[in-house]
C-alpha cells in the first residue's frame, strides 16, 4: 500500500526567493499526515472518544531541491519506525516532483498522548490496527 497525493502550492507558501518557504514544508506535511489518518478512519472524533491524540516530539526537514510555484509536486507518506508497544512512531513525508525527483523530506517522531494523564500511552486497538497497515519506508526500524 502506498499513500501518495498531489500537493497544491499556494502563492502564500513562497518566500522572497519565489520558492517554497521552509515552514510551508512543515505545514504541508502536517496537513498530509492528518488527511492520511482521516482517510483511514482516524480523526478528531476518534481521538476525542478514546481521549488520546498524536503528539510530535521532534520534527526534521531535509531540503534537497527547490520547489517553485506552478510545479507539479506529490507528497508520499511512509511509516519510518515504531516502538515495540506502538506508543511511539516516526513518519516521513517525501516531497517529489512529477518525475519522482526527491525535493525534501519532513520526518517526525511522536507518540500518543493521553488527554487525562498528559503522558504517552499505547493507543487504543482501533489505532493500532490502522498503524500496523500503514505503508512502511524501505528503512523502517524498531524504535
Amino acid at each position: 500500500m502506498q499513500y501518495k497525493k498531489q500537493a497544491h502550492i499556494r502563492w502564500s507558501d513562497l518566500d522572497p526567493n519565489y520558492h517554497l518557504r521552509h515552514s510551508a514544508f512543515y505545514d504541508l506535511a502536517a496537513q498530509f499526515r492528518t488527511e492520511f489518518l482521516q482517510s483511514q478512519g482516524i480523526g478528531i472524533e476518534l481521538f476525542q472518544q478514546h481521549r488520546v491524540n498524536p503528539v510530535l516530539l521532534r520534527e526534521e526537514g531535509v531540503f534537497k531541491k527547490e520547489i517553485r510555484y506552478g510545479q507539479e509536486i506529490f507528497l508520499l507518506f511512509e511509516l519510518k519506525g515504531l516502538s515495540a508497544d506502538l506508543s511511539k512512531y516516526s513518519i516521513q513525508t517525501s516531497f517529489l516532483r512529477a518525475d519522482d525527483t526527491l525535493c525534501a523530506t519532513v520526518t517526525v517522531f511522536g507518540g500518543w498522548l493521553d488527554f487525562n494523564t498528559r503522558k504517552l500511552v499505547v493507543p487504543p486497538q482501533v489505532i493500532i490496527d490502522t498503524v500496523e497497515k500503514m505503508p512502511k519506508h524501505k528503512d523502517f526500524e524498531l524504535l
